[in-house]
């Protein structure tokens, strides 16, 4: 059941519910063509007892209207009456003739008997024979053939006729029960066959059912169950075992989903891996890049303020040499009284103005230092706050 494609299973299924309908079909068309081919005997059974009710009904209106021209020319010898009364009779039987010989064209129904058929076609014709003679007989004014021929063959052949009209009316109500039997047992042997067709069909149905939820809903239903918890990152869902069926290739493309989802999260997991472990090495990096921009900020914060003392130092020598050139000069002028004593004055003062110019200079470029370190103290600070993203910041300074 497993390894059953729903192409084939369906495909089955409409093949059993074709052959039923088309079973049904056949019977119904069969019980139809049987009902018809009856209807039609029925009918045919039906025209030839009308036909032969008819001619026997004008067979009675002719012998009727007879008997009245007999009395009419017996009794008052109205030839008027006798007459008028013969030509009703003369059309009632040219019509039971011609009705008569409608019965004899007409095809044989089922079960129509051949033999009282023929008797009846007999009897019809002797009767109308033996009435054309007895009509002569009252147009010539002979009663007494007349009466003659009624009491003797009129009344024979007419007892023969209504004897085989009504057998022939017995047969045809007995070929109308038996049809009518016959078709009341077709009836319950269609309705038996339909019924038993509709259970038949209630139950492929319901096999049918069972059938397709084990191949197709249920399947389907796993399917989506399995979809739905791999859609909330279940990818350890178990994915039912496939088949040779398109539910089992459903199944098959789902594994391979599933395995393929499973390969690209492992893969995407040690990647995030890697970058987890790489930032910790960037973080940890950066936490001691930033201990040691602390570190350098502080000595270089260290460096400034000795250089600041330094520069004050040599200010205040500066002005302390300057105060003694000041003085050098004052005593010079009081020292030229002494040849000796001023020429090493002078001499001491040269030497003194040369240190000068010199202290001057160092001076100078000690200015210049100390601007620069704060500038590079002033660079550290602020690289300090912003380490974290431009560590290089100060390295570069720094070069400088």
């Amino acid at each position: 059941m497993r390894n059953i494609t729903v192409r084939a299973s369906l495909l089955a299924l409409l093949v059993v519910f074709a052959t039923m309908i088309l079973l049904g079909g056949v019977v119904g068309i069969g019980a139809l063509k049987i009902t018809n081919g009856n209807a039609q005997n029925l009918r045919d059974m039906a025209r030839q007892t009308i036909l032969v009710n008819d001619a026997y009904k004008d067979t009675t209106r002719t012998r009727s209207a007879m008997v009245r021209a007999y009395s009419a020319l017996k009794e008052r010898n109205d030839t008027a009456t006798r007459d008028s009364a013969l030509q009703s009779a003369q059309r009632s039987l040219d019509l039971s003739v011609r009705e008569t010989q409608a019965f004899e064209k007409s095809d044989a129904f089922d079960g129509m008997d051949a033999a009282l058929k023929q008797q009846l076609l007999d009897s019809a014709t002797q009767l109308a024979t033996t009435l054309n003679r007895a009509a002569d007989a009252l147009r010539n004014g002979d009663t007494a053939t007349y009466a003659a021929l009624n009491d003797r063959d009129i009344t024979a052949s007419g007892a023969a006729y209504s004897a085989n009209v009504e057998k022939f009316q017995k047969l045809a109500n007995q070929l109308s029960e038996d049809a009518l039997a016959s078709g009341n047992q077709r009836y319950q042997w269609i309705v038996g066959t339909v019924m038993f067709g509709i259970a038949i069909a209630v139950g492929l149905i319901v096999l049918a059912y069972i059938a397709l939820q084990r191949t197709v809903t249920t399947p389907l239903a796993q399917a989506a169950d399995v979809l739905d918890r791999i859609a909330s990152n279940d990818l350890t869902v178990r994915v039912p075992e496939a088949s040779k069926s398109e539910i089992g290739q459903l199944f098959a493309a789902m594994h391979r989903m599933q395995s393929g989802l499973t390969r690209t999260v492992s893969g995407v997991r040690e990647s995030c891996e890697a970058i987890h472990t790489a930032a910790r090495e960037i973080a940890a990096g950066n936490l001691d890049l930033s201990s040691r921009t602390e570190e350098q900020s502080a000595s270089l914060e260290e460096t400034a303020a000795s250089m600041e003392q330094l520069t004050s130092t040599v200010k205040q020598n500066a002005e302390h040499a300057r105060e003694a050139n000041r003085l050098a000069t004052n005593a010079a002028d009081l020292a030229q009284q002494g040849g000796d004593v001023v020429e090493r004055a002078v001499h001491t003062m040269a030497e003194i103005s040369s240190s000068s110019s010199k202290i001057a200079d160092i001076i100078g470029m000690i200015d210049s230092i100390a601007f620069q370190t704060n500038i590079l103290a002033l660079n550290a600070a602020v690289e300090r706050r912003v380490r974290a993203s431009r560590g290089a910041g100060f390295a570069v300074v720094a070069g400088e």
